[in-house]
């Protein structure tokens, strides 16, 4: 014990019992569901029912990644300005959502479901905006960022 006394040892997770629980806890559930199959099936299903309701809708909506890690982009010089939109509205419809879907096991496809539902009530205003030219003037917010800032 003296010479730990006498030495300096940084670790940031040096206490830290509740990560490695957790992980084995996680690893103990993966061996009893197929969460990677629940995942890609929740992440598809939401990717083709936007899809859909973007195409009922005249919007161009563009969605990439993979299954557990979906974006969504609208095929439009003012991208940006239409998530950003897409995203306030979805709020309204009390769902918290982006440009990206994670899925994870709590997922189920009521709620794919609900997020369709919801884009489906959504898309026709993103449509008028883009044939109005006025995407930027709906909004009532700063368009989001794509993440990263240059500092100068």
């Amino acid at each position: 014990m003296q010479a730990a006394q006498e030495s300096f040892i940084s670790s940031t997770y040096w206490t830290e019992g509740v990560g490695p629980t957790a992980a084995l806890a996680t690893i103990r559930k993966m061996q009893t569901i197929d969460l990677p199959g629940h995942i890609a099936k929740i992440g598809t299903s939401l990717a083709q029912g936007l899809r859909q309701a973007a195409a009922r809708h005249g919007v161009p909506l563009e969605t990439g990644g993979h299954p557990a890690l979906l974006h969504l982009k609208f095929n439009h010089p003012d991208d940006l300005a239409l998530q950003t939109l897409f995203t306030v509205r979805l709020l309204d419809h009390g769902i918290m959502g982006w440009a990206g879907f994670y899925p994870c096991l709590a997922h189920t496809e009521e709620h794919v479901g609900a997020y369709v539902a919801a884009a489906e009530a959504i898309f026709p205003e993103l449509a008028e905006s883009i044939a109005a030219g006025d995407t930027r003037a709906r909004l009532g917010t700063p368009v989001r960022h794509t993440g990263f800032a240059r500092l100068t």
